[in-house]
């Protein structure tokens, strides 16, 4: 991202040019954060004067550029003298401004520069915790869930078969056979590969047995199995769960498999071609404890309260919350009404009171006079709800595609994929600002935070990126 020019026209009316890649961006009153030529919120004219607050419409371009790409900031809105001197010159000229006013004002703001520049971590007061790549580790295909053990020693990953290739085109395979699973400190590395595909997108896995069995879609060709548990040492299938046969593959296959916090429940949700409740299921016998209510429908995600007496679903439209002792549906709403989209991703607050929520969107098409079309993401695709339904945050983005999605452990910020490429850390407490932005090298769809939470997993292209999560 670059500032090309802090203040252009009217001085009643200052506008801020961004450019991003080849394309430019006028707004008035906005606050400047692009990412993939996106527009990032927006400020009013505050007319203060102040470290971390905007100045009559002036941005400092160097702090800006500095302190967007800064691990330990938000992204600021200081004031530079760079920007603030040829600004007030043109004030001087029109005589709007007073030049007993520009001098201690102008002192002011060189002594705020100094001061922001010298100790950026002073300036702003709430910090999203520090992420730093610690290593990457290959994988033969392209990896796409992820999970850790219970005590965060280990991280496993499903990663997709081999890419179709010709002269052409690169396609990747969207079924595999591969578990890949690997010691934290990357040293010890461990393959369970079966001889035909038995995933394809979008399903996950998870650890059990203390960690030494995972659970799977299932491996094995049958018409009643809902999963296998596989053993970690040998590959093996230990266990196969059943489902209903009468109803064929497609109605039993489990796809989304979340543990709950005391490891002794599975919560299972199915394929994108059954209208199907989510299951819950013992981890102890693998009988089948009870049906989720009104939780009918495809692509249902599920995530549990650090209690474990909630489970959260994501389905149609709406998230549930369902109350594990009673067995009720405790409420309901539409967290993305306005936007006429359904919930994706979601996530508990480490405290349990709150839910975080992503929007499964399609980009509103538009179409011009020439006959073109311009899609336009809708605002606030993540958002923070009460357990009542209350929304209390919104991330200030525009964008329409959020894969993944994570409590920090300590809830200090929220933890995202945006459109297969940026990686998000956004802290709800400071809703206004996007947080730290990390640039993927490759596509990524899946990630998850270690137990401690001290590690973030990643699954970027080939190769699962393991990072430092300091709060």
């Amino acid at each position: 991202m670059a500032l090309r020019s802090c203040v252009t026209g009217p001085a009643t009316h200052p506008r801020l040019i961004v450019s991003s890649g080849a394309k430019s961006y006028q707004r008035p009153h906005s606050v400047i954060g692009t990412q993939q030529n996106t527009l990032y919120g927006s400020l009013p004219n505050w007319g203060a004067m102040g470290v971390g607050v905007r100045v009559d419409g002036i941005v400092c371009g160097s702090c800006l550029s500095s302190q967007f790409s800064a691990p330990r900031h938000d992204w600021a809105f200081d004031v530079g003298p760079s920007c603030f001197l040829p600004y007030t010159m043109r004030r001087l000229r029109s005589g709007t401004v007073s030049l007993l006013l520009v001098v201690p004002v102008f002192l002011f703001v060189l002594l705020a520069q100094t001061y922001s520049c010298a100790n950026p971590a002073d300036v702003v007061s709430h910090r999203t915790p520090e992420l730093r790549l610690l290593r990457r580790l290959p994988a033969p295909g392209a990896i796409s869930a992820v999970t850790w053990s219970w005590d965060g020693s280990r991280v496993a990953a499903l990663s997709y078969g081999p890419q179709a290739q010709n002269s052409l085109l690169s396609v990747p395979s969207p079924f595999g056979s591969l578990i890949e699973i690997w010691s934290i400190d990357g040293q010890t590395h461990r393959e369970i590969r079966r001889p035909k595909p038995f995933f394809e997108v979008g399903d996950t896995i998870a650890f059990v047995a203390d960690s030494k069995q995972l659970v799977t879609p299932p491996v094995e060709e049958g018409d009643d199995l809902t999963s296998s548990v596989l053993d970690i040492d040998t590959g093996n299938v230990v266990r196969e769960v059943e489902g209903s046969p009468a109803q064929g593959r497609r109605y039993n296959k489990g796809k989304n498999f979340v543990l709950s916090p005391d490891h002794s429940i599975l919560a299972v949700s199915f394929g994108v071609a059954v209208s199907r409740p989510v299951v819950l299921y013992s981890t102890k016998d693998w009988s089948e404890i009870a049906a989720v209510p009104e939780s009918e429908g495809s692509l249902a995600n599920m995530a549990f309260s650090m209690n474990g007496e909630l489970l959260a679903v994501s389905t149609n439209g709406n998230i549930l919350i369902y109350n594990i002792a009673s067995g009720r549906t405790v409420t309901r709403w539409q967290p993305f009404s306005d936007i006429h989209a359904d919930p994706g991703s979601i996530a508990f607050s480490p405290s349990g009171d709150s839910i975080a929520v992503a929007a499964r969107l399609v980009p509103a098409a538009i179409g011009r006079p020439d006959g073109s079309i311009v899609r336009i993401a809708p605002q606030g695709p993540v958002r923070i709800f009460r357990l009542d339904g209350s929304q209390v945050a919104s991330y200030p983005g525009a964008f329409s595609r959020v894969e993944g999605m994570a409590w920090s452990c300590r809830g200090t910020c929220v933890v995202f994929i945006e459109q297969y490429r940026t990686l998000h850390l956004w802290d709800p407490m400071n809703p206004s600002a996007i947080g730290q932005l990390v640039n993927l090298d490759a596509l990524a769809s899946s990630l998850a935070v270690s137990p401690n939470g001290e590690h973030l997993a990643v699954g970027a292209g080939k190769n699962l990126e393991i990072y430092r999560l300091s709060e």
